[in-house]
């Protein structure tokens, strides 16, 4: 039987004790409301062994209800105990898995440090030609061929609006609302008309070299030496 089920059934088992708790105490309360009114003895011995059997079995509840408080506590505290365990053992499980995934990455790190060294090595020549060159053309070395941004165009953006022209250009400044609820002008003779409105200029975002992998990959080892 696991722990859980334990928990359920002392749990169970308290709430089944507290009912009945719950009906003795009515039924005693409501059999000294009744007390005999007579002047026969035996009636009224009945209804002392009546009260006194409900106060014993209430006294009984109560006896039986502390300690199925006590073991439910004790099934909480086992089951609680067990989940614990449970759950440190995943960590640990988790953090074995972490430290492979760790070990990899310092591999990883190695290995993309050579080639960021070498792809360094490979492009100095390139770099020192460059600085001789005269008049010739420079030459684009292998790193920036492959991650420089183009220089890109973001194009104009327009907006719609409408505008009340008189045939000389003047523009409406006195407007009132329409049946349509649309503005327009107070003064007769305007035309309506929509315009293309410039909202953003065209733009030129300039070509860009991100920073070199030289300098921009710090990776380390294991150990936390940078390589």
């Amino acid at each position: 039987m696991s722990m859980l089920t334990a928990v359920a059934r002392w749990a169970a088992g308290r709430r089944d004790l507290d009912a009945g708790l719950s009906s003795l105490e009515h039924q005693l309360a409501k059999k000294r409301a009744e007390q005999p009114r007579a002047i026969d003895p035996a009636e009224h011995r009945r209804w002392n062994a009546e009260v006194a059997g409900l106060e014993a079995d209430i006294l009984a509840h109560k006896g039986a209800i502390a300690i199925a408080v006590a073991e439910h506590a004790k099934a909480e505290a086992a089951e609680q105990s067990e989940m614990d365990a449970a759950e440190a053992k995943a960590m640990e499980r988790l953090a074995a898995e972490n430290a492979k995934l760790a070990r990899k990455i310092a591999a990883d790190a190695v290995e993309l440090a050579a080639k960021r060294d070498a792809l360094a090595a490979a492009d100095a020549p390139i770099a020192e030609y460059n600085s001789r060159r005269g008049s010739r053309p420079a030459v684009v070395d292998g790193e920036t061929r492959a991650r420089r941004q183009p220089a890109r165009t973001l194009p104009a953006t327009y907006r719609e609006e409408v505008r009340w022209l008189m045939p000389d250009g003047r523009r409406a400044s006195i407007f009132r609302t329409d049946e349509r609820g649309e503005q327009i002008p107070v003064e007769a003779g305007f035309a309506r008309t929509v315009v293309r409105v410039e909202q953003q200029a065209e733009s030129v975002i300039p070509e860009r070299m991100p920073e070199r992998f030289a300098s921009a990959l710090v990776l380390v080892d294991l150990a936390g030496n940078r390589i």
